[in-house]
Order: C-alpha cells, then sequence, then structure tokens
C-alpha cells in the first residue's frame, strides 16, 4: 500500500506537500514529499500502516465460518377439544 493510498483510505488528504489526516480528533500528519518525488510516512504513518496491514492480513487468515442454516420447525397441528366433532 503506497502512502498516498493510506492516507485516502483513512480519510485524508494531500496538502502542501504533506499527507494529512484527522487522528484523535487532531489533524496530524503521516507523511511529506521527499525530493518532489514520492511521499515518505513519518513514525505516526508507519504505525498506522502497520495497524492496517495487520487487521488485513488477520480478517484474511480468520474468514468468518458459515452460520448453519437451520430450518424453520412446522407449527403444530392444532388440537381438537372435547367438544368439537
Amino acid at each position: 500500500m503506497t502512502p498516498e493510498e493510506l492516507c485516502k483510505e483513512l480519510g485524508g488528504f494531500a496538502d502542501a506537500n504533506k499527507l494529512r489526516i484527522e487522528y484523535n480528533g487532531k489533524p496530524e500528519y503521516i507523511g511529506s514529499l521527499v525530493d518532489n518525488k514520492a511521499f515518505e510516512l513519518n513514525e505516526l504513518g508507519l504505525k498506522l500502516l502497520a495497524e492496517r496491514e495487520a487487521s488485513i492480513a488477520v480478517g484474511v487468515a480468520e474468514k468468518p465460518k458459515a452460520k448453519p442454516k437451520v430450518k424453520a420447525k412446522a407449527p403444530a397441528p392444532a388440537k381438537k377439544a372435547k367438544n368439537d366433532l
């Protein structure tokens, strides 16, 4: 995952050569442009990238098991009262 993809996935944007996101209610930046070529993640960006990749890897390894289908029981036949003929 590139720094730009991470930023977009976290709801951020690129502005003034920095990748900006909102983290814990505060505006933060997770990376900056290096040599006008590519973005490089800072410490916070690397941490968020590692968490994101770990959650993706865990999600792939542990696919949720399909729940067994339970058939609905047919309603019990109504009992006839003694007075019914």
